[in-house]
């Protein structure tokens, strides 16, 4: 078993510079001094070498602060140094040796180094082997002072925490966490291929719709050009008729056009005549006329260019004035951009100047502190000469301090070593015997526990056995009561439905009633049935014979007289209310009347012919109520087919519709209905009875539950108990073994530890002597005057670097000014070369304006002169026309008629040759238009028929086709390729759901197996807090879940009852029984996660005496598994203890003394 066999410390909290060794043994090991004296520390040494980095933990402000500080002389070597020695001879902890030792060294600045069997390594890999034999400090196997009053104030939550953080469920959250971030994407991935098959299955629609249209479209189509082709043929057949026609009106129209030509000749001949002598007259006057006309023209032409020529001055004119504008402010732009210039170049020398000097500065600056640069180089480098001679000196000694402190250790090493070693064997020695002793007690034991397990199962199986046969008695008992149950039911329904009516019929319906209970037994009375039963008729008959005989139709039927009588006196005893009875033996034979009786038309057996003539007989069936009458008065009675009855004494009956009320069937089964619910009656009590059967056997299957429960419970512990003691058998030969071979191992290696002894003393004499003749030749320490010079020599740096700055800044910023300046210098160029160039443009239009004038005004005047000359012209012509009017008149009036008849010849034969020509065109047009068709048609059309109204169909199919939407030609192939890919989108989709199903499931046995492990956690944790508060205190204490449904969701309560008290919370007792209470569960959670040595720091200082002395009972007994490693200022702890150390100060350093038992003397260490 792992345990801590030595502690090692050197400068250490209040130990001083020197090794303090403290040699522990397993079992039970008290340390005591008095306050203050570092008893504590020890333990804090423990957890500090183990890898504990927490100053709290280690009760310091900071890390650093664990290095003694108390001999101030030792400023050198300020490190504190903490070694653990943990036996590994079983290889618990995964090192290939029997020993290891764990060191961690700090120094003053708090930099720590690990060193694992004098191997440096680290901090996590120490942890990562320790965790391995749950050797690892934590909060259950260090237990501090003060942690048990952290742990009575605990909540329900956090004491679940606690538990859960022991126990790792982190592990199955992790594990529930990835596996929902799995089963996160794959949802995703599942609602992306849902989404797609959404978006495909929509698209896959679209495109049967699209396909579908195609299709659609196809069939359209090819309808459609079948109509058309039949509507071609049909205006084939109209165009051919229409050119025939249109024929043979343009050969009437060419005869009418002949005889107006040749009448319209003549007439234009005697018009030539007339005209020709008119034109001989007016000759002289149409000289007068064109003169007249040209001169009228020519002033009209000189008045438009005479305006012409007085717009073009004007608009010179005016470009003139605008040009001398823009020309003055252009002179005017350049004067100001050259004044503007010439200030810019005196602001630029200015500038210029000024950055001359600030440059000659800046030069004078960097000398200075280039000089200071190289004085203070020389100084730095004399300081490190100084000080890598000081080094030099400082790394030999620490090297020889290193060797002497590594020499010192290994003495003190080999030394404890030695005396360990014969220590260890006297307990090893001690020991085996012991276990030797304590074997056949351990096999007795287990024998008479396999005993008594053997014994309890087999009552558990006859427990179980009891269990299903009453199980099974239980559930034939339910099937029982529910098979009676619905049987009840279904009873009761039937019963009081016939109760009703029977009821009914008790009331109202005497004779009913009375016959239908008669016809129960009507066989054994001798009853032949009813009247109504015996007679039948047609439909049509029906009213007449209701009315006529309808008191007699329900009237019992007997053979004889006797028969009857015996029938009567049944009815007085059954208290009947009234019956008629007919007996067939009493009815005299009556002879039907003549006539169209009744009787006619009703059939029976020749027996009941009697019956059938004794009721209707004399009942005439007439075919109205007024022939009814007279057949009335004379002493017969009457009928008619819609039910009028008139009888002897003229009393009418009407009957509208009634019949024969057939409850006598429903009555005789009266006598079952009781039956019935008789049997309902004792079905009840059987249903009481078996659900009094039924609770006593679920009382029985509690009780046996309970039984079996405890029982189980019962096994399960004595099965740990055996596997404990079966564990504690086989570790102890183990044990035993180990001794044995450690035994061999001690008397081995004896001798050599001797010499290696004797050799380490020798080597440590020899580093001593080298340490002392190196500190003499340490060099003197030059570091104050270094630092002097160094110190003026970075003032005066500073003061230059301060003035370099300043001018530095002064020379950007009178650079950037002269930047600016520059720059508007070259704007100020182009725009001054800018207007130079416009200057020059506007003066050249200038002149050419001004030439252009000149022209134009010699223009205008010579234009004005001729339109003067030409009006003077036209006044003259004006005024020399001659009169012709006379003779022109007498011409006009004769050719008026003829040429209004030349007019009228001309208008008809022009409307011919309009009409002709129409014709013509629409011949030529009919003509095309019959051999485009015939060019359009199909081969084969002769067997088309084309007497077909084709109009309406098409009109239907082009609808249909405007109606549709634009086609998808690719609809066809594309819908079958987006089912192909559907349909493996389904696929997918099916993969993706099983996945989801496996991850769901695997979540949920995660969640199984986390609520098991804290269960079977809590349980543990229940039972040892039983078990170790009745030791302590003779009470009761236990765990309670706050909500069972929800046990990760609640807490967790303690409840405790002391003797003689009533059960509390934890959290509202008394301190001394918080404390009590606190350091119980403590104990209780280590059984979770035992660990091979446990470290308590004073946690009994709360306890009385009484419960002081029971811990130390109970810490007694766990110390024989595990190292139980305890500070305390109780004198039970330290009756119990196997070694005792106590701590004292000595010139504020802290000593220790070792007890190993009663008889042993105190050793100084």
């Amino acid at each position: 078993m792992v345990h801590i066999d030595k502690v090692e410390l050197y400068g250490f909290k209040s130990f001083g510079f020197k090794n303090t060794v403290l040699k522990l043994s397993p079992g039970l090991v008290s340390i005591s001094g008095p306050n203050g004296s570092g008893k504590s520390s020890i333990l804090d040494a423990i957890v500090f070498a183990l890898g504990e980095k927490s100053p709290r933990v280690l009760r310091v402000p900071s890390m650093k602060a664990v290095v003694n500080d108390q001999e101030g002389s030792r400023t050198s070597t300020r490190v504190a140094r903490a070694s653990v020695h943990l036996d590994n001879t079983d290889r618990s902890i995964p090192v290939d040796s029997d020993k290891v030792i764990i060191t961690r060294i700090i120094n003053g600045d708090g930099e720590s180094a690990y060193y694992m069997n004098k191997q440096k390594t680290t901090r996590s890999r120490i942890r990562d082997i320790l965790d391995v034999a749950n050797a690892s400090p934590n909060a259950f196997n260090h237990v501090q002072q003060g942690y048990i009053q952290r742990i009575s104030e605990l909540s329900p939550d956090e004491r679940q925490k606690t538990i859960e953080d022991l126990v790792g469920l982190s592990y199955f959250d992790e594990k529930k966490s990835s596996a929902e971030f799995q089963l996160e994407q794959a949802d995703r991935r599942l609602e992306v291929a849902l989404a797609k098959m959404d978006d495909v299955k929509g698209h896959i629609l679209e495109m049967e719709e699209e396909r579908n249209q195609v299709i659609r479209n196809k069939i359209l189509t090819q309808e459609l050009k079948h109509y058309t082709t039949i509507q071609s043929l049909q205006r084939l057949q109209l165009l051919q008729d229409k050119i025939d026609s249109a024929t043979q009106k343009s050969t009437i129209l060419s005869g009418k056009m002949k005889d107006i030509t040749s009448e319209q000749s003549n007439i234009q001949e005697e018009i030539k005549r007339i005209t020709a002598q008119k034109k001989a007259h007016l000759s002289n006057d149409d000289t007068y006329r064109k003169s007249r006309a040209d001169i009228a023209a020519a002033v009209s032409l000189a008045v438009n260019e005479t305006q012409n020529v007085t717009l073009n001055v004007k608009l010179a004119e005016s470009q003139i004035k605008s040009n001398k504008k823009s020309l003055h402010d252009t002179r005017t732009g350049i004067s100001d951009v050259i004044s503007s210039r010439y200030d810019l170049r005196q602001s630029m020398q200015t500038t210029h100047d000024t950055m001359a000097i600030l440059y000659q500065q800046q030069g004078t600056i960097i000398d200075k502190l280039n000089d200071i640069d190289q004085k203070r180089a020389d100084v730095l480098a004399w300081q490190s000469e100084a000080a890598s001679k000081k080094a030099r000196s400082e790394g030999v000694l620490k090297v020889y301090r290193a060797t002497l402190s590594t020499h010192e250790r290994d003495l003190y090493d080999v030394s404890a070593s030695i005396n360990d070693y014969t220590k260890r064997a006297q307990l090893d020695n001690a020991r085996l015997d012991k276990l030797k002793q304590s074997m056949p007690d351990m096999i007795s034991a287990r024998d008479s526990l396999r005993l008594w397990i053997d014994q309890n199962n087999s009552r558990i199986r006859r427990t179980q056995d009891r269990l299903k046969e009453l199980n099974k008695k239980h559930d034939n008992l339910k099937q029982n009561l529910s098979d009676i149950d619905a049987l009840t039911i279904s009873a009761d329904q039937v019963t009081s439905r016939y109760d009703t009516k029977l009821h009914l019929a008790r009331r109202v319906m005497h004779e009913d009633y009375s016959v239908g209970r008669l016809r129960v037994d009507a066989p054994e009375l001798g009853v032949l049935g009813l009247a109504y039963e015996l007679l039948s008729w047609g439909p049509k008959y029906e009213r007449a014979i209701m009315a006529t005989g309808a008191d007699w139709l329900k009237a019992l039927v007997v053979e004889d007289v006797d028969t009857m009588l015996s029938v009567a006196s049944v009815v007085q005893h059954m208290k009947l209310p009234r019956v008629r009875i007919l007996p067939l033996s009493a009815i005299v034979q009556i002879q039907s009347h003549r006539g169209n009786t009744l009787s006619q038309y009703i059939q029976c057996e020749d027996r009941f012919t009697p019956l059938k003539n004794f009721l209707f007989g004399d009942a005439i069936l007439c075919e109205s109520l007024s022939s009814a009458r007279k057949v009335a008065q004379n002493g017969r009675r009457a009928v008619t087919l819609s039910g009028e009855y008139v009888g002897h004494n003229s009393s009418v009956i009407l009957d509208g519709g009634s019949a024969v009320a057939n409850l006598s069937k429903m009555i005789s089964v009266s006598s079952g209905i009781e039956d019935l619910q008789r049997s309902i009656r004792y079905l009840k009590r059987l249903r009481d009875r078996y659900a009094r059967k039924l609770t006593t056997i679920s009382d029985r299957i509690s009780q046996n539950d309970s039984n079996l429960s405890r029982m189980l419970q019962n096994k399960a512990a004595e099965d740990q108990n055996l596997n404990n003691l079966n564990s504690h058998i086989d570790h102890t030969k183990k044990v035993i073994t180990e001794i044995s071979t450690r035994l061999q191992k001690y008397h081995h290696a004896m001798p050599h530890k001797k010499t290696k002894s004797n050799e380490l003393s020798a080597m440590v004499e020899r580093v001593r002597e080298q340490i002392a003749f190196e500190e003499e030749q340490v060099p003197i320490d030059a570091t104050k005057e270094i630092a002097a010079k160094l110190h003026v020599l970075n003032d005066r740096k500073a003061e230059f670097e301060a003035l370099k700055t300043d001018v530095d800044t002064k020379y950007s910023k009178i650079k950037a000014e002269w930047q600016t300046l520059q720059s508007r210098s070259t704007t100020l160029v182009h725009d001054g070369v800018s207007l130079a160039k416009k200057q020059l443009k506007l003066i050249r239009e200038g002149k050419k304006l001004q030439e252009s004038l000149g022209p134009l005004r010699a223009e205008l005047s010579n234009k004005q002169n001729t339109t003067v000359s030409l009006r003077q012209k036209e006044q003259e012509i004006i005024q020399t026309s001659g009169d012709f009017a006379k003779y022109v008149k007498e011409c006009d009036d004769t050719l008026e008629p003829l040429r209004a008849r030349d007019k009228q010849l001309t208008e008809e034969l022009s409307t011919l040759r309009r009409q002709q020509d129409s014709l013509d065109r629409d011949v030529l047009e009919y003509e095309n238009q019959h051999t485009r068709i015939t060019d359009t048609l199909p081969s084969n059309t002769f067997s088309i028929p084309v007497d077909v109204d084709t109009e309406p169909i098409i009109s239907k199919i082009r609808a249909e086709l405007d109606g549709m939407p634009l086609l998808n030609a690719n609809a066809p192939a594309s819908y079958a390729s987006v089912s192909v890919g559907y349909r493996s989108m389904s696929e997918r989709k099916n993969k993706l759901e099983l996945e989801r199903n496996r991850i769901v499931a695997f979540i949920e046995g995660v969640e199984k197996d986390k609520r098991q492990t804290y269960l079977d956690a809590f349980d543990v944790v229940d039972t040892e807090i039983r078990s170790i508060f009745g030791s302590m205190s003779g009470g009761n204490a236990w765990l309670e879940l706050e909500d069972e449904d929800d046990i990760f969701g609640s807490g967790i309560r303690y409840m405790v009852q002391f003797p003689d008290k009533q059960k509390r919370v934890s959290t509202s007792l008394s301190g001394g029984e918080k404390t009590l209470t606190a350091i119980v569960f403590v104990l209780a959670l280590q059984k979770l996660k035992p660990s091979p040595f446990y470290i308590f720091d004073e946690a009994d200082a709360h306890l009385d005496a009484t419960n002081a002395e029971r811990l130390a009972n109970i810490l007694y007994e766990r110390s024989q598994n595990s190292q139980f490693i305890m500070v305390s200022l109780k004198e039970f702890v330290v009756k119990k203890a196997s070694l005792i150390y106590g701590v004292y100060p000595k010139n504020g350093i802290s000593q220790v003394v070792s007890y190993r038992d009663s008889h042993a003397r105190a050793v100084s260490t």
